[in-house]
């Protein structure tokens, strides 16, 4: 989140970013700088099953819709393998 001037990224990995949405749509924007070639980014967004990074990722759900942003919510992965 700070001073990244990359022009050729395709992934974003976002983890444990809170709920500031300042924040996240900065980090986001960092990602879309215009290459020339693809003006897109898939965003990862990975955080725990806490209550407050629960809380969190609700927001930013709710920021991601409003800005009409496509994303898939993957929330039950069980690495234990159950």
């Amino acid at each position: 989140s700070t001073g990244l001037s990359i022009n050729n990224i395709q992934t974003l990995f976002l983890l444990e970013i809170g709920q500031d949405r300042t924040r996240i749509m900065q980090s986001i924007g960092r990602g879309l700088r215009l290459d020339g070639v693809t003006n897109q980014i898939r965003v990862v967004d990975i955080s725990s099953d806490t209550k407050y990074a629960a809380k969190h990722r609700k927001k930013r759900l709710s920021i991601y819709k409003s800005e009409n942003f496509y994303y898939e919510d993957y929330r039950t992965i069980d690495m234990r393998g159950n």
